[in-house]
C-alpha cells in the first residue's frame, strides 16, 4: 500500500465553509520532540524515554497565490482546521483509489501564516506557508484531540481545480520611482511565530507573534534603481510603493488581459535601502536589488496585499 500527496483543505476559524488550496508544490509535517533519555547511576543505558516537548507544524508550497492570499491575508488565519491528505494510489498505474481508503493529517486547532512569497523571471511565483499546530488545552490527551489527529477511510473530496499561476508584473515603483527590467521580487511576510504552553505540557496550546514583513526587488535597469536612493535610503508609503504580480492565461502564452481584474497588487510603507547595490560576473548585465523594510503608518498594515485587481 501506497500514498501520494494531494491538496491542503483550510477551514478558518468564522468561515462559512472550508476551501481546497491546489497547486501544492512542497508539503510536509514535522514534530520536533524535545526526547529525555539520560542515564543514570548503575546503567550504561536509559532507564526512561519520555517526550518532553512537541513543536508540531505543517508547511507548504502553492502557485495559487490568489487563492491562498484571499483566504489567510499577508498575516494568516486562526483555523478551525486544517488538512493534508494521503492519497492512496493504485500500486500499478500510480493512480488515486476511487474508494474511501485515503488518509487526512488534521489539525484542528492552531495559527496558519504565509511565510515567503518568490517571483523570478519566467518562473511562476509561489508563496510558503505554515501551520503552527496546537492543542486545545480544555481537552484531555487521547489521539482524538492531539495536536494532528490521523483519520483513515476518507474518501477525496470533490472540487479540485488547477488553480492560477502568477509572475513578475510589467509594472513596479518604489518611493515614486518606476523600475522596469526586473528579475526577481520576494516578499519575506515577516510572520515570527513562537507557540508555547505552561505547566510542563508537551504540546503547546497559545503563540506569541511578531510581524515585520520586507519586500526584495532585483533588477537590470541601473539608472532607474540608481535613481530611486542613495546610501541613506528612502521612505516609502503604500501610495507610491508597489509591485504587481500578473496572472497567466491557461494553455496559451502571455497573460489575462491587463485591464482585467484577475492579477495581484503589493504595497510596502518604510524605508527602501540597497541590500545588493552592484553584482555582476564577466560580460553578464549588472544586476541591483532593492529592500524595503516595512512599518505601520498608523493606518494599515506594513504590507497590503489586493487580489482580482486590474493592471496599471
Amino acid at each position: 500500500m501506497s500514498h501520494t500527496a494531494y491538496l491542503i483543505e483550510i477551514d478558518p476559524v468564522g468561515s462559512a465553509s472550508a476551501a481546497l488550496i491546489p497547486a501544492i508544490g512542497r508539503q510536509e509535517i514535522t514534530s520536533r520532540s524535545e526526547v529525555s533519555n539520560d542515564v543514570d547511576a548503575g546503567s550504561v543505558y536509559p532507564r526512561c524515554v519520555t517526550i518532553n516537548a512537541q513543536k508540531n507544524e505543517l508547511t507548504f508550497t502553492t502557485k495559487d497565490i490568489g487563492a491562498l492570499l484571499a483566504l489567510i491575508g499577508t498575516e494568516g488565519v486562526a483555523i478551525e482546521s486544517v488538512k493534508a491528505w494521503e492519497i492512496q494510489v493504485d500500486p500499478v498505474t500510480g493512480r488515486a483509489l476511487t474508494t474511501a481508503t485515503h488518509r487526512t493529517l488534521t489539525a484542528s486547532r492552531g495559527l496558519l501564516v504565509p511565510t515567503r512569497l518568490t517571483a523570478e523571471h519566467h518562473a511562476d511565483a509561489t508563496i510558503d506557508v505554515t501551520l503552527y499546530a496546537l492543542k486545545d488545552n480544555a481537552t484531555d490527551y487521547t489521539a482524538a484531540n492531539l495536536p494532528i489527529v490521523v483519520e483513515t477511510g476518507q474518501a477525496l473530496p470533490t472540487g479540485l481545480t488547477a488553480g492560477e499561476r502568477y509572475t513578475i508584473g510589467p509594472s513596479c515603483q518604489v518611493a515614486g520611482q518606476s523600475l522596469p527590467s526586473n528579475t526577481r521580487f520576494e516578499v519575506d511576510f515577516g510572520n515570527s511565530v513562537t507557540p508555547f504552553a505552561d505547566n510542563s505540557e508537551p504540546w503547546d496550546d497559545q503563540c506569541e507573534v511578531e510581524v515585520k514583513p520586507a519586500v526584495i526587488i532585483g533588477g537590470r535597469n541601473v539608472a532607474a534603481f540608481g535613481a530611486t536612493l542613495g546610501l541613506a535610503g528612502a521612505a516609502t508609503t503604500h501610495a507610491d510603493t508597489d509591485l504587481y504580480l500578473r496572472r497567466r492565461s491557461k494553455q496559451a502564452a502571455g497573460f489575462t488581459a491587463a485591464g482585467s481584474a484577475h492579477h495581484i497588487n503589493i504595497t510596502a510603507a518604510g524605508i527602501a535601502h540597497w541590500e545588493q547595490a552592484f553584482s555582476a560576473q564577466a560580460n553578464a548585465r549588472v544586476e541591483k536589488r532593492i529592500r524595503i523594510d516595512t512599518h505601520h503608518d498608523g493606518t494599515n498594515t506594513p504590507i497590503v496585499v489586493a487580489t482580482d485587481v486590474a493592471l496599471p
